[in-house]
């Protein structure tokens, strides 16, 4: 069955000093018009000499100051942001930043190094407050699928990094097979992959199409391809132009499913344009 897809439709000038010379008479008589006069820039004006003063003398005491404060301020407090998945005592114990310790002793770099290398950070950065306050914020990596593989389970984000299923805050992400789990380390690259990952980002901004496709997998002829999360009806997508066909297949739930029910199909082709080509039970 083909369904045909239709969508809806004045100042003052500054004194200046300065000397006058005649010119050199080349005989007698010679007439004052020839005379020409020699300007010698004018001195600063001390009022704006005082100024510079002042801003340098400020700017000493700032960064003396600072100096100061940094050699002499010690970390009494260390608090997380931006943590999701990441357990706060991982954070804390890897960053490994004692209170009592000088802030000017704690090299930033390897803190930042020690808190990245944790699974789901992507990047940290660290502020002292001349409080003696360190706050370590963090940026998590977006997970865009379950992996799944036999019993094994792993997140992945769009670039291909996997990350172990945390034990709490467990995702409600589709599950996405066909791809390896293991080795944890090893990111995936291959252009199926891409295709898929780019697919579940575009998922992942819907709210219909998140809440119907439960599953995702690449096939080397249907391309793209997902359960939907009832019936579990094979729906195929292909491998390009995903936000077209995603809208296609929401408007197909929108319209279609209300009245005929989604178990009287068993696979729906959203990969013709201005069509659905629709396999029914």
């Amino acid at each position: 069955m083909i369904f045909n897809h239709k969508k809806g439709s004045a100042s003052k000038d500054k004194p200046v000093y300065g000397v006058s010379r005649k010119k050199k008479s080349e005989g007698a008589g010679s007439s004052p018009k020839n005379s020409r006069s020699v300007k010698i820039p004018a001195f600063r004006n001390p009022r704006v000499a005082l100024y510079i003063f002042l801003g340098i003398m400020i700017f000493g005491g700032v960064w003396a100051g600072a100096l100061y404060m940094a050699k002499n301020t010690t970390i009494g407090e260390v608090t997380v942001r931006g943590y999701h998945y990441t357990d706060l005592n991982d954070i804390i114990e890897t960053a490994a930043i004692d209170t009592g310790t000088h802030a000017d002793s704690v090299n930033i770099n390897q803190v930042l190094d020690r808190v990245e290398s944790l699974p789901y950070i992507q990047r940290a950065s660290v502020y002292i407050s001349p409080l003696g306050r360190l706050e370590l914020n963090v940026t998590e990596r977006n997970p865009v699928a379950i992996l799944t593989q036999g019993d094994a389970l792993a997140l992945v984000d769009r670039y291909g990094i996997k990350m172990p299923v945390p034990e709490s805050n467990f995702p409600d992400l589709p599950l996405l097979f066909g791809f390896n789990v293991n080795p944890a380390g090893d990111t995936l690259r291959s252009e199926s992959f891409r295709q898929a990952a780019d697919f579940l980002w575009e998922v992942r901004n819907r709210k219909i199409s998140g809440i119907t496709i439960s599953e995702v997998g690449w096939h080397p002829e249907d391309g793209v391809f997902a359960l939907s999360s009832e019936n579990g009806v094979r729906l195929i997508f292909g491998n390009e132009d995903f936000e077209r066909r995603l809208d296609y297949w929401e408007e197909f739930y929108r319209q279609i499913v209300p009245v005929r029910g989604i178990h009287t199909f068993t696979r729906l082709d959203f990969r013709f344009r201005n069509q659905i080509v629709a396999r029914e039970t």
